[in-house]
């Protein structure tokens, strides 16, 4: 039987082990690199990323190895996802980050890592296994030829600790073929595949619409008929007794699960004492400008504020959505405002809501 995961996500089988902590938000994301042989028509990587040989820990920048481990350590992560772009075009650095996260956080830290080379030697991904690479997942093309001898080969010489599944988009209107892939990978011992749900990104918008694909009437991302195919998928492989796991991820659960689940967990560490962390991993905080920065300190000095739950700068009092009362009342002000930022290393700015 197949069951229900998460708010979105379905399951037949074991769940693996790096979506479980995914759906805690508590995986990290390191992307290694933008540079990528493939060109997928459905690749959702930004064009800031796309066929760029930069490095980020989640939406962070990393211009040292501490960087790393301090945003791994901000949000308390069990576990870490290497992405791409192809990690194994940067095979030394992916290595050395491996190592780098091993030796920090301890063997029991979770690694995946996802890739779409299925040609040439598997001894790349024999030695990533040997460095402490707990999970791979592959994306073979399913339109064009699949490599399987290259999968079965990876399968046969993992370690027993290791797992090995594929991640594949639910293309709608290729649930035969996903079918046919499946039967092929039971047969071989991979351990999962996993069915994304289809999405619209402002890379390849036009490229779906251009083979006929559109958004789902009550989603800004999903594709319509990539639930349903995927669906149909997981029923046939209950009634099949298919072996290996089969997972729908869906759009939603990346969305509203996953990502905001990483962003709260950063987010509790990151928040001042006059911030406040909400349930959508956001911080929300007052801003006050006064006439004249005597003014921003004659309110503090009203209020009797501990020094902890504001700052004065610039004319400016940032203080606690708490006193938004006080601020509607008091005198000199010149504009008051309430402050949305996302948890996140740059904290951006997600919202402003006037107050005055």
């Amino acid at each position: 039987m197949y069951k229900k995961v998460s708010s979105a996500n379905i399951v037949y089988g074991e769940l693996p082990q790096g979506c479980k902590l995914c759906l805690r938000g508590a995986k990290a994301v390191l992307f290694v690199t933008g540079l990528c042989p493939r060109r997928c028509f459905y690749c959702p990587l930004g064009f800031d990323r796309r066929f760029r040989d930069i490095q980020f820990i989640n939406e962070r920048p990393i211009a040292k190895e501490d960087d790393i481990i301090e945003e791994m350590m901000m949000m308390d992560a069990r576990g870490t996802g290497i992405t791409g772009g192809e990690p194994l075009l940067v095979l030394e650095r992916t290595i050395k980050y491996i190592r780098l996260i091993k030796n920090t956080f301890g063997e029991e830290h979770h690694i995946h890592m996802y890739t779409s080379e299925t040609r040439g030697s598997v001894n790349r991904i024999i030695r990533l296994f040997e460095e402490g690479l707990d999970e791979l997942r592959m994306h073979p093309y399913i339109l064009g030829k699949v490599n399987f001898e290259f999968i079965e080969e990876v399968a046969k010489n993992k370690p027993e600790r290791a797992r090995v599944g594929i991640e594949i988009p639910a293309l709608p209107g290729e649930e035969s073929r996903i079918k046919k892939l499946i039967l092929k990978l039971d047969k071989i011992g991979i351990d999962f595949i996993n069915l994304n749900e289809l999405e619209f990104t402002e890379t390849n918008s036009y490229s779906l619409m251009a083979r006929g694909y559109s958004l789902r009437s009550d989603s800004y991302t999903a594709a319509e008929g990539s639930r349903e195919t995927a669906l149909n998928v997981l029923k046939w492989a209950s009634c099949k007794n298919i072996n290996m796991t089969v997972h729908f991820c869906s759009a939603l659960s990346k969305d509203k699960v996953q990502t905001k689940l990483r962003y709260f967990r950063r987010g509790i560490n990151m928040v001042k004492p006059y911030e406040k962390l909400t349930d959508e991993g956001t911080i929300l905080y007052l801003s006050v400008k006064f006439k004249t920065h005597r003014d921003a300190e004659a309110f503090i000095r009203q209020l009797k504020l501990p020094r902890s739950l504001f700052k004065v700068e610039n004319k400016r009092v940032y203080t606690s959505i708490d006193l938004i009362d006080e601020v509607k009342k008091a005198k000199n002000i010149v504009k008051a405002e309430v402050m949305e930022l996302s948890a996140t290393y740059h904290r951006q700015v997600m919202g402003i809501t006037p107050l005055l």
